[in-house]
Formats: C-alpha cells, structure tokens, sequence
C-alpha cells in the first residue's frame, strides 16, 4: 500500500503539505479510502481509534505475513469445492490426458485402491512422453510418474507450501491425510486465496472506516 502520508492535528488530519484530507492517501496523494462525510475533518480521538483498529485488522489479515502461517490447506479445499479426480498407474497417458482435457484440468491424483502413488501433470506428458517420442496409447502412467511426489497435510500453512511449490518448481501439491488423499491444491489455487483474503481484509478496513 506504501504507508500512510499522514499526520495528526488538533482540527483533524493534514498532510505534511498542510491541506486536510477526507481519506487516507498513499505517498503519491492519491486517496486510499474514505474517511467522512462533510468538511473532511475528524478529531485527533477518532483518528487514534481508527489506526488502533486498522493495527487490530493487520495483525489478523493477508497483509501480515504471520496470516500466510496461520491459514491452513482446508481452508483452499473447502472453496475450491471441486470433486477429485483419480486415475490407476495402470491407465495409459493417452486416457490421462484425455482425463486432463475432459474436466479443464492440469493435473490427476493416480491411486492404485486407496494407496496415493503419485501426481499425473501436463508437464510429464510433455517431457516424458512426447520429447522422448513415445507411444501415449501404449505408455502407462506408472512408467512416468514421480513416485516420490511432495505432499502436504490439510492442517500445513499456506506459507509452507507456497515454500514447497517454490523450491521444488512444481505447480500442484496433494493434501494426503494419515495416508488418505483429500485433494489437490494447484498455485493458482493459493495465489486465488491470498488475492481473495487480502481484497476481504481491504474491504474489511474501508468499511470501518466508512462508519
């Protein structure tokens, strides 16, 4: 946001220009939000209660980087709201990307019963199957797949795996529970959920200051 430009007066708020503001303005002096109706003028008490709450809403939103550490993979889960999709390791990677092309989706969880194996994406089509000019139709999806594939608990933060995505460059992460798979969680999901937390927590902030 760039801070606030502001400072406290007797008769209101003003700027370092000493013009009084109706609203908050960023370094450039553009409005941030709107504080009153009227003359623009608020008293030094009300001004203190309303950076006491704006303190109170970072300390528990999207803007602070302690909320990345708090908020959990079951939250993305249950907004997403999407059914999992699953393949065998026996299924051939044509069929799989037939899968992928069906739901408008990158990538598929491969279970073989209730055991999680791996991860089928895109990308292993790409590079273990179409750059090393094999048969789709005749090469399962076992023979391409990472069995060793990164998880996360539905409990793990949003910072961890941003982390996990970031240093491994990989693009989906399943949420497996004591071994039972709940989803899958790609980082345009995460990148979603931040830029939906930040913009409530925005909205949040304006609204009490509009009162």
């Amino acid at each position: 946001m760039g801070g606030f430009f502001l400072s406290g007066g007797e008769r209101g708020i003003r700027t370092p220009g000493g013009s009084h503001l109706n609203g908050f303005q960023d370094r450039r002096n553009r409005p941030l939000c709107h504080l009153s109706e009227g003359k623009g003028n608020i008293s030094k008490s009300r001004f203190k209660i309303i950076l006491k709450n704006i303190v109170s809403c970072y300390t528990n939103c999207s803007f602070n980087p302690k909320f990345y550490c708090m908020s959990a993979v079951h939250k993305i889960l249950d907004k997403k709201g999407k059914p999992l999709f699953t393949i065998t390791p026996e299924t051939s990677v044509y069929h799989a990307i037939e899968t992928l092309a069906a739901h408008n989706i990158g990538a598929l969880i491969v279970k073989d019963g209730d055991k999680f194996c791996g991860v089928f994406t895109e990308r292993d089509y790409a590079r273990k199957v179409v750059l090393q000019d094999r048969n789709s139709r005749e090469t399962a999806v076992k023979e391409i797949i990472d069995n060793d594939a990164e998880t996360v608990s539905s409990s793990a933060s949003i910072k961890d795996c941003m982390t996990l995505m970031t240093a491994n460059s990989i693009r989906y992460l399943p949420v497996v529970d004591d071994g039972k798979v709940l989803g899958i969680i790609s980082i345009g999901d995460v990148v979603k959920y931040v830029i939906e937390e930040q913009a409530f927590a925005l909205q949040q902030m304006e609204n009490y200051i509009n009162q």
